[in-house]
């Protein structure tokens, strides 16, 4: 398969399991990482299956060390699981907001423990794509420069697009935005030259997402009044 048409599988698998995600909401309009993270997960685990079935194969052609030694994964394994318990703890104690939530918002605000649950079968499967494109670019310009040059343009472009499409808000879309432009120089050397580097790259991405949802939860960012009024009222209910 060529580089191009390699993109261009991983682009439309990308978009068919975003699309997918919002046509849950068809069936209820509760389905989401916080009120059924089960469900999720399951959307985005047998999603994680179908990219493992097609692309597989051509990930451990490419990637040597995927198909020699496991401990190294073993040990990211425990180390993202220990790092997620973590951030579930700090969930569990902290103040979720709850109630109304006024548009635009994002459901990492609201984060329950169980939300890390669905959203590290997302960033698998994400990671998995990414790891296709990473590989794709580099068979197309032959170099790591280039390609990571190409794969932070993509990546960065996919943010701003995805962000534009959910109306997220100003604030929040900065955020990830600029961090989306911190990690992507990241993914290709990690892929293509660190050995492990796939592990690593997941727990890079899912470590992000568990760390912003535990602080979030201790200093929310502000533009969120649902969260604000929800504070306030638990203060007087207690005073």
């Amino acid at each position: 398969m060529k580089p191009l048409h390699q993109i261009s599988v991983a682009s439309g698998f990308w978009i068919l399991i975003v699309l997918g995600y919002s046509g849950l909401s068809l069936f209820s309009d509760s389905i989401d990482y916080n009120s059924a993270p089960f469900i999720v997960a399951a959307y985005y685990a047998v999603w994680c299956v179908v990219l493992f079935a097609h692309f597989g194969a051509h990930i451990r052609r490419e990637i040597p060390d995927l198909q020699r030694n496991v401990i190294p994964y073993v040990w990211w394994i425990l180390g993202s699981g220990l790092l997620l318990l973590g951030c579930v703890a700090v969930l569990a104690r902290g103040i979720a907001p709850s109630g109304l939530a006024f548009p635009p918002y994002t459901d990492i605000l609201f984060a329950t423990p169980l939300y890390l649950i669905p959203k590290a079968f997302e960033i698998l499967a994400q990671q998995i794509l990414v790891a296709v494109i990473v590989i794709a670019l580099s068979g197309y310009f032959k170099s790591l420069r280039a390609t990571t040059v190409a794969f932070v343009v993509l990546f960065v472009g996919a943010h701003l697009v995805m962000f534009t499409f959910t109306n997220t808000t100003s604030t929040y879309g900065l955020f990830y935005t600029l961090s989306a432009l911190a990690a992507a120089p990241l993914f290709p050397v990690l892929i293509l030259r660190i050995h492990s580097g796939f592990m690593i790259s997941y727990f890079v991405h899912i470590s992000f997402y568990a760390l912003t949802a535990a602080l979030l939860h201790v200093w929310p960012l502000p533009g969120y009044s649902c969260a604000a009024l929800h504070v306030a009222l638990r203060v007087t209910s207690f005073s």
